[in-house]
This record gives structure tokens, sequence and C-alpha cells, in this order.
């Protein structure tokens, strides 16, 4: 089993988090907000990563004001910025929607399903993942355990999940 302690994955989520923070979107037009200049195939690439982070974020039945920011944070840097907060909302309320109706285990295979082809993105998802889980500075068990879920769904090894996260330079993983 997986475990993740609080350092390993502070730089990313602070990172994200502050990303998150700065509006992405202001319209003084509310039409603005129905345009989108984003194509659809690019919103669909990050609808997964999404719903893998905000899983992660409901792992304990609320998203908390961090969680949230990291999440968008994510996207935008992702995205370079193209994807804004009014695609992101969406993307979050689809992911709302599906966890009520089909729940937790369901929605994570789904997720896994999808990134199963796309290693790169199933991995980004993972890391992603572990730095939702961090956004309020510790990981509940909850989020530890479904940490290990995604991996095992992505069918990602303790040792591969563990050096995906050395790698990104966040610290070393707990033992």
């Amino acid at each position: 089993m997986l475990k993740i302690d609080n350092a390993t994955v502070a730089g990313l989520r602070d990172r994200l988090k502050e990303r998150g923070e700065r509006p992405s979107l202001f319209a003084m037009d509310l039409k603005a907000l129905t345009q989108t200049d984003v194509p659809a195939d690019v919103l669909l690439r990050f609808d997964a990563l999404c719903e893998a982070m905000f899983l992660m974020a409901m792992a304990d039945g609320k998203m908390d004001p961090a969680e949230e920011d990291t999440l968008r944070g994510a996207i935008r840097e992702l995205s370079d910025g193209t994807v804004r907060s009014v695609h992101i909302q969406s993307m979050i309320q689809g992911a709302q929607q599906r966890l009520a109706v089909e729940g937790q285990a369901k929605r994570v295979k789904a997720v896994a399903d999808k990134l199963h082809d796309d290693p790169p993105t199933a991995e980004a998802a993972f890391a992603l993942a572990a730095a939702i889980a961090f956004a309020d500075d510790e990981i509940a068990d909850e989020e530890n355990e479904l940490l290990n879920e995604f991996a095992d769904a992505l069918g990602l090894e303790a040792e591969v999940a563990e050096k995906l996260l050395d790698e990104l330079h966040i610290g070393p993983p707990a033992e």
C-alpha cells in the first residue's frame, strides 16, 4: 500500500493552488461566458483529469476552497490558461453529477478506463490527485485510500507511483 506523507506533495500543491486562486476570466458582458474559444476536443482531454482531481477532493464528502483552487490551478497550468474557470466549473458539475448517480468506485474505474491507453496522462492524473489530497495541508486516511485505489485502477505499481512523485521534485515518498 502506498502511503504518502504531507511533505511529498507540498511543492506541487502550492504552485497549483496559487495558480487556481487567480480568476481566469473577467467579463463585463455575461454573454462572454457562453461563448467558448476552446475546442471541444481540448476540453474533453481535461475532463478525465478534472474528474480524477474532483473525486480526490470529494473523498471526505466535500470539496474545500483550497482543493478547488488547486484543481483550477492544475487545469490552468496544464492548458496554459486556455481552459477558463467557466469550463472548469462545467467539468466539475459533470463530475459531481456522475459521482452522485454512480458512486465513487464506479467513477474511479471509469476515469481509469479513460486514461488506461494513455500512460503519461494516467501518471499525471495520479500526481494531480496527490496534490489535491494535500491541498488542505494533510492527507486524510480516506484520501490516502482513494489515492491507492487510483494507483491500482490505473495499473500503477507502488514503486512506479512513488517514482512519479519523486520525479516531480516534491519530496521523498513516505515509508
